[in-house]
């Protein structure tokens, strides 16, 4: 079964940071739950409507301030004047370019469409993370609960570095953050850790359709009956007498150029025994895709075009063909039972 996701992602839907309990003593750690959100975290939502802005590489800026204090206890002998932060990145460094967006940012690459970059606007001289070893001139109490603002208010900047259709979901973390009274002595243990759960939207969309030009989602794709006996046991190779099945796939696509050329990506999980199966849920068993030509590929690196059956309109229709058949992935005769491999096709512009 094939499941299609025609869209790709960035409306900052919510920044959130979660907080992890030390396993030891340390300068500072989370306690109880976070002022206005749930137990040891708390959520941002923050919605972008895209426009045509979107069909372009260009930068964008939202959620000035998630509005909530978190909770952390400070391990120490007197009271301190001064806490100090440090920001780990989790994601890899950017190596593009972002000539519209804010000098002395560091930006970070969401995926190959997007990159971000985040800026506090409670520590001195509003850093950009990460950063190490940043001083506020706050009073702390010793081996008590405080409430801690540092984290609370900034900017999330992202920048498109590639058009996208549809819309994209990124869920991931940013970056790991601690906290100290002392310059320098920070535990191995991050205090808490900032996550990114963002959506974009573009104005274009293609949608599968089905022949009678309705939304076809999931796409299922069914095979015949096929005897356990019938397969080989040889790893790739398809069962005895098996009929190969030919898919052609349309699209309806909209806001799109009818001149722009458009490719389709499909992401699967390939099977630990060659890249270019995909796995199924029976572990004897994978699915091999070919192009229009008749050549085997590993579907998450070769992008198929997709062809104009009608770009005459605003809306057009487009389509590709694959093939597809399974095949043994081990040694063994499969056991009875109905299988499913599944992937996810995206349109892009290549």
């Amino acid at each position: 079964m094939f499941r299609k996701l025609t869209g790709l992602i960035i409306t900052i839907t919510s920044l959130y940071f979660s907080y992890s309990a030390p396993s030891q003593a340390e300068p500072c750690a989370p306690v109880g739950s976070i002022l206005g959100g749930g137990a040891n975290q708390y959520t941002v939502d923050y919605d972008v409507n895209a426009t045509d802005f979107w069909n372009q590489p260009g930068f964008y800026s939202g959620a000035q301030n998630w509005g909530a204090n978190a909770n952390i206890t400070c391990s120490c002998v007197t009271r301190a004047s001064s806490r100090y932060y440090r920001t780990v990145a989790v994601l890899p460094p950017s190596t593009g370019s972002h000539p519209q967006a804010p000098s002395g940012l560091k930006w970070y690459k969401l995926n190959s469409y997007v990159d971000m970059a985040l800026q506090l606007r409670n520590l001195p001289g509003n850093p950009s993370a990460p950063f190490d070893n940043v001083r506020a001139n706050t009073s702390t109490s010793c081996n008590t609960p405080v409430s801690d603002s540092a984290m609370g208010q900034g900017t999330f900047y992202f920048y498109i570095m590639k058009p996208f259709v549809g819309a994209m979901h990124v869920v991931t973390p940013l970056f790991a953050t601690y906290v100290s009274t002392t310059s320098g002595q920070f535990s191995n243990k991050p205090e808490f850790m900032i996550y990114v759960n963002s959506m974009v939207h573009s104005n274009n969309t293609c949608d599968v359709i089905n022949d009678a030009g309705t939304p076809w989602n999931p796409v299922v794709i069914n095979y015949d009956s096929i005897v356990s006996s019938d397969f080989t046991g040889i790893p790739g190779q398809p069962p005895v007498g098996f009929n190969k099945k030919e898919t052609r796939l349309k699209f309806k696509c909209t806001g799109i150029d009818p001149a722009q050329a458009l490719v389709v990506r499909m992401q699967t999980t390939p099977d630990l025994t060659n890249p270019k199966i995909l796995q199924s849920d029976n572990p004897d068993i994978g699915v091999m895709i070919e192009n229009k030509n008749g050549v085997v590929i590993d579907p998450n690196l070769i992008p198929f075009e997709l062809t104009c059956d009608d770009c005459t309109n605003a809306i057009t229709t487009r389509s590709f063909q694959f093939t597809s058949y399974p095949v043994s992935t081990t040694n063994n005769l499969p056991a009875p039972g109905k299988f499913t491999a599944r992937a996810n096709l995206y349109v892009e512009f290549p």
